[in-house]
């Protein structure tokens, strides 16, 4: 997968450590994940992935980020507290004014 070239673009892939596992976070084209989600978390192979639609924005791309790293930090959680929880931190994030950074104005942040 290639690079973004949208001004506002976040970073297509970066790494995270979730849970003490390294997780890859790729931001992908809406034609790369099923059409019935907006993201999905699981393992390709033995490499743990989040894959979020970089089509999203504002709050929809908050929300849907929180809810695959929240089943990534807690595998054992269902759907439905995942989902819940994804939504109450995606209101007070919103709410407080956390917005996407355009990614030539980012700083390079530590896993």
């Amino acid at each position: 997968m290639g690079r973004s070239t949208r001004k506002n673009a976040i970073k297509d892939r970066m790494r995270v450590i979730l849970n003490g596992k390294r997780w890859f976070i790729w931001f992908v084209r809406s034609r790369e994940i099923p059409s019935d989600r907006y993201g999905d978390c699981g393992y390709s192979g033995s490499t743990p992935i989040i894959r979020v639609r970089r089509a999203l924005q504002g709050r929809m791309a908050l929300n849907v980020l929180i809810h695959e790293v929240l089943h990534a930090s807690r595998p054992e959680l269902a759907e439905e507290a995942v989902t819940e929880t994804a939504n109450d931190i995606e209101k007070v994030l919103w709410r407080r004014g956390y917005r996407l950074i355009p990614k030539e104005s980012s700083e390079k942040s530590p896993d």
